[in-house]
């Protein structure tokens, strides 16, 4: 019987099985007994199993160059990528250190202008601290912040005992102060009376109130005045020990009256 006797349908199916077979990866002598009986049928199952080896190597070779392709477009990539980002920092580093440069004259003048952008900051930084404290408080900060006067004790020697003095709460005048009194918190305004009327002869008198011997407030009375009366406003950071004097027209201290104020 020739090749051509053979019915398409057992061409068809002894092809397709050698085929079948190359493709899963079984040798050429693992035939079916019902084709290898068949010289035909079994010329068909290698043409069969033969082709689905080159289909299988032309594979193998089409996913090896897929895969280098893919790993040699991979590497370029990275690259690039490291390239950039070496390019980014470089150049993130290099502009701080364009702006620092400066000539000569600039660098001349560098010192005086930092600290004055230094002190605005401050400026604004005691703004905003101010701006959170009450109006009591920012009055009683700004007076124990001014500058003043130390004024250092005198030797009392002319001490002057006709002068008649009393220490009241200007607020409550009923409410005096003795000499070394402690006075509470709640006073805010002092009022220093002094009589003058037995004091002879008569003379112009200055009344000047000391905080911790910083001349705090000053005022002077002419001759004629036979009752003066000193006013004096507490603030809440003034605490400690306070002088009141009274001078004569020399300066001298003829009188000394003191008090603290206490938180």
């Amino acid at each position: 019987m020739s090749k051509h006797d053979l019915e398409p349908q057992l061409k068809h199916q002894a092809y397709k099985t050698g085929y079948r077979f190359g493709l899963k990866g079984r040798s050429l002598s693992q035939i079916p007994s019902q084709i290898r009986g068949n010289t035909q049928l079994r010329s068909l199952y290698e043409e069969g199993w033969n082709e689905a080896q080159q289909e299988i190597k032309a594979g193998g070779q089409y996913t090896k160059k897929q895969y280098i392709r893919h790993r040699v477009s991979w590497i370029l990539m990275t690259a690039l990528a490291g390239i950039i980002s070496a390019f980014l920092i470089m150049q993130s580093l290099s502009e701080p250190t364009e702006g620092l440069k400066t000539t000569p004259s600039e660098n001349l003048n560098a010192p005086t202008s930092k600290p004055e952008a230094f002190q605005s900051n401050w400026d604004s930084a005691d703004d905003v601290s101010l701006s959170l404290l009450s109006d009591q408080e920012r009055q009683s900060l700004s007076v124990t912040q001014q500058p003043r006067p130390i004024i250092p004790k005198q030797t009392l020697e002319n001490l002057e005992p006709s002068l008649k003095v009393q220490l009241y709460n200007g607020h409550n005048p009923e409410q005096h102060f003795t000499a070394g009194a402690r006075l509470p918190k709640y006073v805010r305004e002092l009022i220093f009376r002094v009589d003058t009327s037995e004091l002879s002869p008569s003379i112009a008198l200055t009344v000047r109130w000391l905080w911790q011997r910083q001349l705090i407030h000053s005022q002077s009375w002419p001759a004629d005045q036979s009752v003066i009366q000193a006013k004096q406003s507490l603030f809440s950071a003034q605490q400690g020990h306070w002088d009141i004097e009274i001078l004569d027209p020399s300066g001298q201290v003829i009188y000394l009256y003191h008090f603290n104020y206490v938180q």
